[in-house]
């Protein structure tokens, strides 16, 4: 599957060398793409922050036999702009179609936006992060690392696991000693 920014890109590779209609290229962009999510990125590039639980909110409605609509109100955005579905067979496809429907009234400002290519993010070396250096001694916690032990064997855990840690991953247990 395709990243929007690796969509974005291709869109503008085919605006650009094979002069094919914009519209045409946003149709098959939305066919290929997932609305929601394109609508959370598109959210997240407009408010400059991750998007929360609450920004993005979906109420879906149910009509006799089984047809649904959904409308989805973007609480992020400045007057929290509110737009309707067309209706569906699925609770799911109602809700993609008024996610692509919000992307729609908002397509001027998503191409205001600058395009980002895969890789072009903030990532840190693992130094800088304060994950690299050399080891301390066992219950030494290194200079301005105090409280990041447990923190940083997690972070450890979870690369060599590749997956992320349940509970049952580590079990921490505390010993008081006299000394």
């Amino acid at each position: 599957q395709f990243s929007c920014s690796a969509l974005a890109h291709a869109a503008a590779e085919l605006l650009n060398h094979l002069l094919l209609p914009r519209e045409v290229v946003l149709a098959a962009l939305v066919n290929m793409a997932d609305g929601k999510s394109m609508l959370n990125q598109f959210c997240q590039k407009m408010t400059k922050r991750s998007v929360g639980k609450g920004d993005i909110v979906y109420t879906t409605q149910t009509f006799p036999p089984s047809t649904f609509q959904t409308t989805v109100a973007l609480l992020c955005l400045e007057g929290s702009p509110q737009y309707a579905g067309n209706t569906a067979s699925t609770k799911k496809d109602a809700e993609q179609n008024a996610a692509l429907i919000a992307l729609q009234n908002h397509s001027a400002d998503a191409a205001a936006l600058p395009v980002t290519t895969p890789g072009q993010g903030k990532k840190r070396k693992a130094a800088e992060a304060g994950l690299g250096g050399m080891p301390t001694a066992i219950g030494v916690p290194a200079s301005g690392q105090s409280g990041q032990n447990k923190m940083n064997l997690n972070a450890a855990l979870g690369r060599i696991l590749r997956r992320p840690l349940t509970k049952e991953d580590t079990v921490f247990q505390s010993v008081q000693t006299v000394g």
